[in-house]
């Protein structure tokens, strides 16, 4: 698994992989849906996002 801007995959002619799951091992897919989420979550956190951030509740402030 691989992690880049889109910028880049497209500058270099990249296009998403489909894995072909059926390939693979029940263990190796599980190996592969962690390996796609771990990714998934650092190009979340270095693009600056993040989904542990606290809910407005009302007009209470979300941290009292």
């Amino acid at each position: 698994v691989v992690t880049m801007t889109r910028s880049m995959a497209q500058q270099k002619g990249l296009a998403p992989c489909i894995l072909d799951w059926d390939r693979y091992t029940p263990a190796e897919r599980v190996l592969l849906k962690d390996a796609i989420e771990t990714a998934r979550r650092s190009r979340e956190r270095m693009s600056g996002h993040s989904n542990n951030r606290p809910t407005w509740s009302g007009g209470r402030n979300v941290y009292a």
